[in-house]
């Protein structure tokens, strides 16, 4: 996967002199082969470790001007989806700015490929900036059990930072890109940044009422309301993060994944997809899901997006107010 378009970590500022000529390379140490402007710019270079391909590699990652009149500095890109939109708990530009900062690198993985496992010693946790994660348990027999879906913008593991291990797995469900930030760059930023600390435990609170959310849908819907209910909360996630219109949205995830995630058969899921198609309520195909009237699947779903604690009006508005 080419990072090319997003990357921004570390940072070497270039002197008002010549321009010089460097490339990435795999120790991280500039090298001779690629022109670098100079004067008031700098540039900004990230460690990228595919896992599929076990390669890393040093990349230029974009020309950016310094700040002053009439050129305001860049907003960070690998953190703009953290915390983003969230009810009570906003990241100043600087706080966000610090985290960026802490990024030590970005990994790819391919898709199906389990990064953590439990019982593992943990020094570092992982935000999540492209595709979908999972969090799952698997059974004696091998069979996993879903306790939890990522999508962009998520910390997945933050809750790694105090407990060091985890009692479950965390794998990809599509390919994927993560920031990965030790935990001893989270220390510092508790120390120097006090307030952050709550901001951290405010998006490990999120998981957990997600987590309830997932409970009420698995032990009170039927099978058509355990789809619907997931469908409008992967929906109104991606607004916040800025993936979807509300209306429609990419979802790299198969039927099979929807049914464990549901707690259902293969089976059952299709026929499912077939009812919410023949009621006009949602289209999935082709990886890209469509909701015409998100009112309606909501109301079928039970879904009240309350507890995604999202500062957006026309999501926090429980259409199951006026049933």
């Amino acid at each position: 996967m080419d990072l090319y378009p997003l990357v921004m970590v570390r940072v070497a500022r270039c002197a008002a002199q010549p321009p010089a000529l460097f490339a990435g390379n795999s120790t991280g140490q500039p090298a001779r082969g690629t022109r670098v402007a100079a004067s008031a710019r700098k540039l900004t270079w990230i460690r990228t470790i595919d896992a599929g391909r076990a390669a890393t590699r040093w990349t230029p990652a974009r020309l950016e001007a310094e700040p002053g009149p009439g050129r305001p500095r860049e907003q960070p890109i690998f953190t703009e989806r953290f915390l983003r939109d969230k009810r009570g708990c906003r990241l100043e530009a600087h706080e966000r700015a610090r985290l960026e900062t802490a990024i030590r690198e970005i990994k790819t993985f391919p898709p199906r490929t389990t990064i953590v496992r439990a019982g593992d010693g943990l020094t570092q946790s992982l935000l999540l900036i492209e595709g979908f994660m999972s969090r799952y348990i698997d059974d004696r027999s091998g069979l996993r059990q879903l306790v939890a879906v990522h999508v962009p913008g998520d910390f997945v593991d933050l809750h790694a930072f105090p407990l060091k291990v985890l009692d479950h797995d965390v794998a990809s469900m599509t390919s994927v890109t993560v920031a990965v930030v030790p935990h001893s760059e989270l220390e510092a930023i508790e120390r120097e940044m006090p307030g952050m600390a709550r901001k951290l435990w405010f998006a490990t609170l999120i998981d957990a009422a997600i987590h309830r959310a997932w409970l009420f849908r698995l032990g009170r819907l039927d099978a058509v309301g355990r789809v619907a209910h997931f469908l409008c909360e992967t929906n109104a996630r991606l607004v916040s993060a800025g993936l979807s219109d509300g209306y429609r949205f990419a979802l790299g995830l198969t039927q099979n994944d929807i049914a464990e995630i549901c707690g259902l058969t293969n089976v059952h899921v299709n026929r499912v997809m077939r009812h919410l198609r023949e009621e006009s309520l949602c289209v999935f195909r082709s990886s890209l899901v469509e909701i015409p009237q998100p009112n309606r699947l909501a109301v079928r779903g039970q879904f009240d997006p309350t507890y995604l604690y999202i500062d957006d009006p026309a999501l926090t508005r429980s259409p199951l107010s006026k049933v």
